[in-house]
């Protein structure tokens, strides 16, 4: 292809292809030469060049295209491609346009998620950021087969790329988004941008395209607590694969304009598909360099690299990026200075500082795999203090790691406030370093090196670095805590990017007289502006206040300090000895003393005296000192070593990939593999056909196919008479067009055990199952359907058009299904089981059991004379249509079984079966006392007796207590004068002869005063219910009771109008975000974040569901919050006394929260309506405690405790009293818990046992519901699932209920990141249930009431209350059951 030289004036040129040169801008008597009709994609502004934005691709009404509707979020509807894209190793038919930058695959992408990239569908980010064209700009969006544009495109991809040259597209997607605005409803700035996809049918590539000036904002204002990532750009595949452009998320993105990978500034192009699996986008292979005249580069070139916050000063060899006033960095990256912001902004919290750092530790440490171990790092700007915390730390490492605080201490470096002249790290390095210490211990000889490389901010300002941990540490003894001084290290710079310290130290260990001695290297290397003079020489900084900790129970190591740093001035005592060190050394301060070191890369032989060491070369391929790949070569050099891939392999050395091979080349049919000198493998269509190797088809020369032979391999040509022509066609077994065919699903072609064809005459059949291929005269294998070439081939031949039901199934009936009939070797209709017809049309057969043994087998054919016809109908003890029936069981109540047995349903045998009560065993007719269950059984406060008269053991409380023996032994209480205890329907009265106040049921009622019923109940007298209530069988009392309808609240004598509220999804918990995920995501609804808090982790949740409020826990704000379903009206609804809540339960009929913390080791319970109303239900005995569950209606609460020593799941009535295990075997990490209150179950995850398991509350019954799950967290339950989150497979599991069955699992929407915590079901109506303390007025003012179990209530009188603020209406003494 020709190319011109474009000379743009000043000196400057350009060599481009001929047809894209014209003068923009440029007059044309400084053209050389002068062009006649050359068009120029660069303008020259100053030296800055980028593209017109009338040299974009045309859009716009007036070329066709559609627009978005402006708005904040949104995207177009699916869009039908006429040709297809190739995007990495697939193919998409149809694609996206979203207002926010981007174009998707596979799914709409609306809203803006504010995270990183990539996200988890495939798609094209010119410029991803939270726009709004509320106020103005527009988004267009066409494709096209204009040939100009068609020409223009493909010249430039040929000019590009070197396998580009034979390139043709034949259609063009254009998505432009022009002069756009920012959340919320900014217009000052504008963004215009373009993506244009050209395609071929075979091929795709990608062009981005970014107007002169076509970024002005990289930021939206932000919807949350949190600002917007910065502007990202890049092209994602469904797998995650990314290719990220230049400056992606950080300051720089706003040069996109000014940068590019085609040397053509505001233009990238990328070659997208067909690729390999795990191959990523390629990138332009032909160079065509842009060289600016006049020797080194000045700020008019390189400006662009300076953050937006810098000045760009150009110096005699070069230039350098400096922070504006206000600001410190190194120029490339500049943070706020915390005094400029408080001056600018005193109305802000310092915390809006950018200052965070996070991430990942990993190596070997005494022989223990550290395995991407999270680091944070939180700086307070106020006095410059680090804190430091490394977390998931093996305990077997824990203590060991405190005398690592090197991490923490280098942290403290890079933002240690200067004084004087000095800089800190960051102003020397703007957090691109990398940081290697080397320690030494040697009272107990233990060396281990610790390599820091910090990679820069993040989208969210955040640095981000890596860690790399290697050798052995001492052994500190558990629960030792180390103790260090204050102390200073002096930094001195060696050379160029180059700072070193050396210093000898001890730490204390517990607190004693035990010293730990060690010595420590360290290196820090940094891009350093070689133009500018560097003022850096040595410096000293001041630790203090250090803290060193590790949590045992958390497993997290923390590091603390205050940090300043100062010049040594006159003091450096290097300034006159730096000359004095000999080759490969240079000075390094030590106890205000100079001292001469080994440079890096070199290691000391000898000292000859002179006090200058002789430093030879470390050979870090023999030491193992090398980060070289497995699959390279380590080549030592002088001070250093260099990886080389080895033969077969590719990449820098420190990352090999294998090449591939022609034999793993998916080259096309009609192409051939060459190996080429670099080692990779190139596919090049045969002579005949066109494409890129993995795509190949014929060129047509005009030429019919028995003169061109230019037919597939598996294709045929033939002569067809209608047309009097010649046409290829594929053989059966292979499908396409003839001239390219590919093996279809239908046929297992070329079956060596194939059999020959048996012919005669003119006629040839294949036995065995096999079917003749005429045109190949081959045997081949038939599947379970058909390609229909040969039906194709005989209709083009004798042009019957019959159509197949497999082509329109509309011909079959609705009671129909289309078959293939191997007789007739067609598709035909066939009537469904149950009709009759010839399938087109079908009638229902009506068969009468006294005709036809159509009943089951515990069945009978009976005449029924109401509707005049014979039926099936069970027979007794049996259930069900008559088709089907089931045995309704040996027992349809208690009184069908033994002496202390009970009618329960058997769930493995689906049948109500005698089971024996606890305690004792036997078949349900007859059970005997078990003494070793009964006594197992018995409370802490009671003892086995055998009672001779009963002829059974029984447990019994012990004297001064009271209750059943087994799940309650309580000491005897004050009467309920003071408790306010008594059931509804129940008063207090003085009780004479036990000289105490107890609760009797009111005239009308029986029962123990804690559980009174109606004497005559509602299904004797309905007008006792409320006229919004029914009467319904109770099954925990077995009695009729009254319960409000559907869309009422109350007790059934007295109902109310319910509130209602949305439901029939899940509210999932993923780190900082609360996720609604629909039961059934639909391709409009597939889930999305309804609330979001940064530096948050949302753990617990459960609902208010008579308010439509949802409850989580945040461990990291040591808080309990609330919203409505949607996620408006967000709240902190707790936290004053509050550490780790891990697990909440709402009582939303009681109005009462409950929860765990696990820092604390208490279970606590606060009033919905006033939190001022809270109480600490249990505090003693408690390791772990994690999951919670209420069973109002019953009066209990469950929770699990991870005591890895002992692992369990408690139960206790709701106000604390009656505590017992409720499961200890067979049970590991305990995560969630759920009653299941229809089945009477409790149910819990387990990620010991990775188990989903259930148990009878009442009968003891255990059964496995889901098994072999990966990491299972939390478990919720709707009306027919259940569900669970999961830390491996990362979505939401399903299972039906109650069989266990699994189920498609539901993935996470975009937004979020990090692990799936709690999850639980939100109704569409409120399940209805009664428990004692629904009434207002159950308890006096101000006290908290719980269900006590005993179908009563506890008037609890909350923390730091003595009973007596309300004078004479509270009660003497506090109903304290703790």
């Amino acid at each position: 292809m020709a190319s011109e030289l474009c000379a743009l004036g000043r000196g400057q040129q350009l060599r481009v292809p001929g047809w894209l040169c014209v003068a923009a801008g440029v007059p044309p008597e400084e053209m050389q030469p002068p062009p006649s009709t050359l068009v120029c994609l660069l303008l020259l502004a100053g030296a800055a060049v980028a593209v017109p934005r009338e040299r974009l691709f045309p859009f716009g009404r007036q070329y066709g295209d559609s627009q978005l509707t402006p708005d904040d979020e949104g995207s177009s509807p699916e869009i039908e491609l006429a040709v297809p894209v190739k995007f990495y190793d697939e193919e998409y038919s149809t694609i996206y346009v979203s207002i926010n930058g981007l174009v998707s695959f596979l799914t709409e992408i609306p809203a803006f998620y504010n995270m990183p990239f990539p996200l988890e569908y495939p798609v094209i980010a010119p410029l991803y950021t939270d726009v709004d064209t509320r106020r103005g700009g527009s988004i267009f969006y066409r494709e096209t087969n204009d040939s100009t544009l068609l020409t223009r495109a493909s010249e430039t991809i040929g000019y590009s790329f070197s396998n580009g040259r034979g390139f043709q597209a034949t259609s063009l997607f254009i998505a432009s988004w022009i002069d756009v605005g920012y959340f919320e409803e900014g217009s000052d700035k504008a963004n215009t941008f373009q993506t244009v996809i050209a395609s071929d049918s075979a091929t795709s590539y990608v062009f981005l395209l970014y107007a002169d000036q076509g970024v002005q904002w990289i930021q939206g204002k932000g919807k949350g607590s949190r600002a917007d990532a910065r502007a990202q750009a890049g092209l994602m595949a469904h797998d995650g694969r990314l290719t990220s452009l230049r400056g992606s998320g950080t300051d720089q993105v706003k040069n996109l304009d000014k940068w590019t990978n085609a040397d053509e500034p505001g233009m990238w192009i990328f070659f997208t598909g067909p690729l390999n699996e795990g191959e990523n986008v390629q990138l332009p292979d032909i160079p065509v360099s842009f060289v600016p005249q006049g020797g080194a580069a000045t700020c008019a070139f390189g400006a662009s690299e300076c953050h937006s916050k810098a000045e760009c000063v150009n110096y005699p060899d070069g230039f350098c990026c400096l922070c504006q006033d206000g600001y410190y960095g190194n120029g490339k990256n500049c943070l706020q200075d915390v005094d400029t912001f408080e001056v600018k902004y005193p109305h802000v919290r310092e915390e809006h500082i950018p200052l965070r750092v996070n991430g990942k530790v990993s190596g070997t440490l005494n022989g223990i795999r550290l395995e991407q171990l999270d680091l944070q790092c939180y700086i307070v700007t106020t006095d410059t203090r680090a804190y430091t915390a490394i977390s998931k730390v093996p305990n077997e490492l824990g203590f060991n790691m405190q005398s690592l605080n090197v991490i923490g201490t280098s942290l403290a470096w890079l933002f240690a406030k200067p004084t004087k002249s000095a800089k800190n790290g960051f102003e020397l390095t703007g957090g691109v370093y990398n940081h290697t210490s080397s320690i030494y211990f040697s009272s107990t000889g233990d060396r281990v090196t610790v390599v820091q490389r910090f990679l820069g901010m993040d989208v969210f300002d955040q640095l981000k670095t890596e860690i790399f941990v290697t050798g052995s540490i001492p052994s500190i003894a558990a629960n030792n805590r180390i103790e260090s001084d204050d102390f200073d290290e002096i930094y001195t710079r060696t050379g160029p990017g180059v700072v070193k310290a050396h210093h000898n130290r001890d730490i204390k260990i517990g607190g004693s007289d035990n010293m730990l001695p060690f010595t420590v290297d360290q290196t820090i290397e940094y891009q350093e502006c070689a133009a500018q003079e560097s003022d850096v020489t040595t410096l000293r900084l001041k630790l203090e206040r250090n803290y060193i900790l590790y949590e045992e129970r958390e497993q997290i190591v923390r590091y603390a300090t205050n940090s300043k740093i100062g010049p040594l001035g006159d003091d450096d005592p290097c300034r006159e000895n730096k000359l004095n060190c000999g080759e490969h050394s240079t000075c390094l301060v030590e106890n205000d003393e100079a001292k001469c070191v080994c440079e890096k890369g070199y290691q000391f032989l000898y000292d000859d005296g002179t006090n200058a060491p002789h430093c030879v070369d470390v050979n870090e391929c023999i030491t193992g000192q090398h980060r070289c790949s497995q699959e390279a070569i380590c080549l030592n050099e002088p001070g250093s070593y260099r990886c080389q891939c080895k033969s077969g392999f590719r990449g820098d050395g420190h990352i090999c990939e294998r090449l591939p091979t022609c034999r793993e080349a998916q080259c096309h049919p009609d192409a051939e593999c060459l190996e080429k000198p670099s080692g990779v493998p190139e596919c090049r269509c045969r002579h005949g056909f066109r494409g890129n190797g993995l795509q190949c088809e014929p060129e047509y020369t005009g030429e019919s196919c028995n003169v061109a032979h230019n037919c597939s391999p598996y294709g045929v040509c033939k002569f067809l008479a209608q047309s009097n022509s010649f046409k290829c066609f594929c053989a059966p077994g292979y499908q396409g067009d003839g001239y390219s065919c590919e093996a279809a699903t239908a046929y297992r072609y070329l079956d060596p055990s194939a059999p020959s064809p048996e012919c005669s005459q003119d006629e040839c059949h294949c036995s065995g199952g096999y079917v003749y291929a005429r045109e190949l005269h081959r045997c081949l294998v038939e599947t379970t359907h058909s390609t229909h070439q040969e039906e194709h081939d005989n209709d083009e031949e004798e042009g019957e058009q019959e159509q197949s039901c497999d082509k329109n199934n509309y011909i079959c009936h609705a009671q129909a299904r289309c078959v293939y009939n191997r007789a007739t070797r067609k598709h035909e209709c066939q009537c469904n089981a149950g009709f009759e017809g010839d399938g087109v049309e079908c009638t229902e057969i009506e068969y009468s059991c006294n005709e036809l043994d159509i009943c089951h087998a515990n069945a009978t054919c009976q005449y029924n004379d109401r509707i005049g016809k014979y039926l099936c109908s069970c027979n007794k003890g049996f259930e069900g249509d008559g088709s089907f029936c089931v045995s309704k069981g040996e027992c349809e109540g208690h009184s069908d079984c033994g002496q202390n047995a009970q009618c329960i349903f058997d769930t493995n045998n689906r049948m109500y079966k005698c089971m024996c009560n606890v305690g004792f065993r036997g078949d349900g007719r007859f059970c005997e006392d078990d003494k070793e269950a009964t006594c197992r059984q018995c409370h802490e406060n009671a003892e086995c007796n055998f009672l001779r008269d009963l002829n059974q053991y029984r447990c019994e409380c012990l004297p001064g207590y009271q209750g059943d023996g087994r799940h309650r032994c309580e000491k005897v209480k004050t009467g309920c004068d003071v408790l306010f205890d008594c059931g509804r329907n129940a008063e207090c009265q003085y009780n004479p002869y036990e000289s105490n106040h107890k609760c009797v049921c009111k005239n009308g009622f029986s029962g123990d005063g804690y559980w009174c019923v109606p004497q005559i109940t509602c299904d004797q007298d309905q007008t006792i219910c409320n006229e919004d209530a029914k009467c319904v069988a109770d099954t925990l009392s077995r009695q009729y009771v009254c319960r409000c309808n559907d869309g009422f609240t109350g007790d059934g004598f007295s109902c109310k109008p319910s509130k209602t509220h949305e439901g029939n999804f899940l509210l999932v918990n993923q780190g900082m975000a609360t996720l609604r995920i629909p039961f059934k995501p639909t391709h409009n609804n597939k889930g999305r974040i309804i609330q979001i808090h940064y530096f948050q982790t949302a753990v617990g949740i459960d609902i208010d569901c008579h308010e439509g409020r949802v409850f989580w826990s945040d461990i990291n704000g040591k808080a309990i919050r609330s919203a409505d379903y949607n996620g408006v009206n967000s709240s902190r609804f707790l936290g004053a006394e509050i550490e780790s809540p891990e697990g909440i339960a709402v009582d939303y009929v009681s109005r009462n929260i409950f929860w765990t913390d696990s820092a604390l080791n208490h279970i606590a319970v606060a009033s919905l309506e006033d939190t001022d109303k809270r109480k600490i239900l249990i505090n003693e005995g408690l390791i772990n405690p994690r999951g919670i569950a209420v069973y109002p209606s019953f009066g209990k609460l469950f929770w699990s405790d991870w005591n890895r020593m002992s692992p369990k799941i408690e139960m206790a009535n709701m106000d604390g009293t009656d505590r017992s295990v409720f499961v200890r075997d067979n049970i590991r990490l305990p995560n969630s818990l759920i009653v299941d209150a229809e089945r009477d179950e409790l149910c819990w995850a387990d990620a010991g046992t990775k188990n989903i398991e259930c148990m009878g509350v009442r009968n003891g019954y255990r059964r496995t519901i889901v098994s072999e799950c990966e990491y299972p967290f939390s478990v919720a339950m709707s009306s027919s699932h259940y569900y669970w989150t999961d830390w491996e497979t990362k979505k939401v599991e399903a299972a039906l209920r109650p069989s266990g069955q699994r189920v498609a699992a539901l993935d996470v929407p975009l937004g979020s990141s990090g692990h799936l915590f709690g999850a639980v079901v939100v109704p569409d109506t409120c399940p209805v249930y009664y428990t004692t303390c629904q009434s207002p007025d159950a308890c006096p003012e101000n006290y908290i009431c719980l269900p006590n179990g005993r179908n009563g209530r506890s008037c609890i009188c909350p923390e730091q209350s003595d009973g007596s603020e309300d004078g004479d209406d509270a009660p003497r003494e506090c109903n304290d059951l703790i």
